[in-house]
């Protein structure tokens, strides 16, 4: 176990220390902060930390001992204030995010009344209107339960949530000195630009950790004579640099059979594998302190199996139209699942310690997802893992349509096996040090992998068909039931608004709206797990496979403005060949069934055949189109997302115009204007629509009174 021994300054100008639970003493032979560190001011283009000067603000000062007597470490715990990046937040927002569930939890109840009322309706067959059909009734049940299940899993999302109460997220902490533990760091490549994976590469050999603790492997699927070259050249420099390539006959198992052979070839090297091993992508060009600030948190805690940081993107177009960049699972959702216990590997900059690695077997060939699977099986085994908000990587995101789908379709495939693989998170004899909330987190994730794309899919095509049909949106059995239904649904969708507001707080409001706009992923998800799971070969069934995001083939070029393909082109290939015809004509049947439905309304009649008689227009048309939160407009704006992008996609600069001047020692890193997404009001968006959907629900529920 690591004890830990606590130094600081006293408003006296003492040093004071503390271990474990003991007393304080005064302390007079600690060396004075920044008497570590190596590193000095960079050259343009460098990252703009003010290393030394860490060093010397920092106000805490920790000693962590290891197994042995000899292994001693100091660290540095970086106030607040120390400098700011991308993730840094004010200290009270950190303490706000911590509180996500009381407002997840606050709409529950009122959800499930409300769904309660609406299944006595239906139950009981009371109804205000005609349901003279067996397809009518079909449609109000599939109706309900699609809100049912909906309703479900955000119930029991808002349980994990209170987990996090009063949590915080990971400190920011800097590993001191020379002696350091080993560290062997493996870049996987696949057939990726050389100028990409160079800039990696010499990125990663260049950061502030002592060069004879740390070894970098090139581990090269694409066997890429130029880059094997490239790298035999470049160990005439660096001694620490090491390249390895499969032979074709046993390039197997993707990127997790990539990972298995680079530690069986470590494990030939003199001195064998290190005690530590880190992972990057092709892309990802770490920050110089990478490895002393994620080492800094193995050392404090010899259980942690895993820690891993934030992915940052610096070709992100503007307003991230498709929402690539994660911004909310990045700042938000995997910064609590840390503070519940429940990391997540998610991909690269990951720092695992040896033995747990050795204790799962390797990474998984069987799984798309190697990495979070990884981290699971970890947990499984009984370590930690860790995840730190810290921006310590920068990388790229795929740049065309086509290649933002096989990334993400790959994500829920993956979710999928992993669900399955780790027996649904229920089976003991999988999970076995799995605590509760590891468990319930996995098997909600992996109910959204593949129970929510049916059902999101399911919603889409019921509300066109409620639409077409004129059957309202909500049951009931008479007007003052519409009344507290509508009370409630307003309620529901405003406090809904409210934890949009809240998860904003630590990642950006735009971002948070953006998050809201995905459904138009839900369809292709679902063709993607029948052709993986279901289908037969011959029915267009295929096997799951990895493709490295950085090798995707290019047929339409969208986001150069040189090099963008015409936007007739375009188009047809994004309807034809990128599953878009499903979405338009989703689009059309929803706005000709809602403008025949308008028309009907303003002129004062309804249509021949309606299902409602009897009733006031008005009570009509608020429990139809003009039900809140208006679902069938927010479907139009989902749907939309990636229409819109296809016809004006965003402008994103050569790769080389957003990286930084070369140093001594030609490592570049990107400019600091392109470290984030930049977010602006002066494009004309659909998702600013949503802004208008809370004062909508505030005039409904103050108009309710009047029905």
């Amino acid at each position: 176990m690591t004890h830990i021994l606590r130094r600081w300054f006293g408003t006296n100008g003492f040093l004071y220390e503390k271990i474990d639970d003991g007393v304080f003493k005064k302390s007079d032979d600690l060396p004075s902060p920044g008497s570590y560190f190596t590193t000095s001011p960079t050259s343009p283009g460098s990252p703009i930390l003010p290393f030394a000067e860490l060093g010397t603000s920092s106000k805490e000062i920790i000693y962590a001992r290891g197994a042995s007597e000899k292994e001693h470490y100091v660290i540095h715990k970086l106030p607040e204030d120390a400098y700011f990046d991308d993730l840094s937040l004010s200290p009270w927002r950190k303490r706000v995010h911590g509180y996500l569930g009381v407002t997840a939890l606050m709409v529950v109840p009122l959800m499930l009344w409300a769904q309660a009322i609406q299944f006595n309706v239906i139950w009981n067959g009371t109804f205000a209107y005609r349901v003279d059909t067996k397809l009518r009734l079909g449609l109000i049940w599939a109706s309900f339960m699609v809100q049912l299940v909906k309703n479900v899993t955000k119930s029991w999302q808002a349980v994990l949530l209170c987990f996090s109460l009063g949590k915080s997220r990971k400190p920011r902490l800097l590993l001191q000195g020379t002696s350091l533990p080993r560290v062997d760091v493996v870049i996987t490549v696949c057939k990726e630009s050389l100028d990409v994976v160079q800039d990696t590469v010499l990125a990663a050999l260049n950061i502030d950790y002592p060069a004879d603790r740390f070894r970098v492997l090139i581990s090269d699927d694409g066997a890429s004579q130029a880059l094997e070259l490239w790298a035999v050249s470049l160990q005439r420099k660096y001694e620490n640099l090491y390249y390895t390539a499969r032979a074709p006959n046993v390039r197997t198992g993707f990127k997790a059979g990539n990972l298995n052979h680079a530690m069986d070839f470590l494990r030939a090297l003199p001195g064998g594998r290190a005690e530590f091993m880190a992972g990057l992508d092709t892309d990802m060009i770490p920050e110089k302190h990478w490895l002393r600030s994620l080492m800094a948190h193995m050392v404090l805690d010899t259980n942690l199996g895993l820690v891993c940081p934030t992915q940052l993107f610096y070709n992100s177009p503007e307003n991230d139209p498709l929402h690539q960049g994660q911004t909310t699972s990045w700042r938000s959702q995997d910064t609590i699942r840390d503070m519940i216990g429940s990391a997540w590997n998610t991909g690269s900059g990951w720092l695992a310690r040896r033995q747990a690695l050795d204790d799962i077997g390797g990474f998984s060939t069987e799984i798309l997802i190697e990495d979070l699977y990884s981290s699971i099986r970890m947990m499984a085994e009984g370590w930690k893992t860790a995840y730190v908000a810290e921006a310590l990587q920068y990388g790229l995101m795929p740049n065309t349509y086509d290649a933002h789908l096989k990334q993400f379709l790959r994500w829920n495939i993956g979710g999928c096996q992993t669900f399955v693989k780790m027996g649904y998170f229920i089976k003991p004899s999988i999970c076995k040090s799995l605590t509760f909330t590891q468990r319930l987190n996995g098997f909600l994730t992996g109910i959204a992998a593949w129970v929510t794309p049916f059902f999101v899919t399911t919603d889409i095509i019921v509300t066109c068909l409620l639409l077409a049909t004129g059957l309202p949106f909500i049951y009931y059995h008479n007007v003052e039931e519409v009344k507290l239904l509508l009370t409630l649904s307003c309620a529901c969708s405003l406090l809904d608004w409210a934890l949009m507001i809240h998860i904003g707080l630590t990642a950006g409001y735009q971002a948070s709206v953006r998050d809201a706009c995905i459904a138009y992923m839900h369809p292709y998800y679902v063709v993607n797990i029948l052709r993986n799971f279901v289908l037969p070969a011959s029915l267009g069934g295929i096997v799951p496979n990895f493709t490295a995001t950085g090798s995707v083939s290019v047929p339409v070029n969208e986001r150069n403005h040189y090099k963008r393909t015409p936007l007739i082109r375009r188009l047809s290939h994004f309807l034809f060949r990128s599953g878009g015809m499903f979405l338009v004509i989703a689009i059309a049947a929803i706005v000709l069934s809602v403008t025949v439905r308008g028309l009907g309304f303003i002129r004062g009649w309804q249509l021949e055949n309606s299902v409602v008689a009897g009733q006031d227009v008005w009570v009509i048309f608020l429990t139809t189109l003009g039900w809140p939160p208006l679902g069938w407009l927010l479907i139009i704006l989902d749907l939309c997302m990636p229409i819109l992008y296809m016809i004006s996609p965003p402008t994103v600069p050569d790769r080389d115009d957003m990286m930084g001047r070369r140093d001594e020692n030609q490592v570049r890193y990107p400019r600091p204007e392109f470290r984030h997404t930049k977010w602006s009001w002066n494009q004309l968006r659909l998702p600013a629509l949503y802004h208008l959907i809370p004062l909508y629900l505030m005039a409904m529920m103050a108009m309710s009174r009047f029905l």
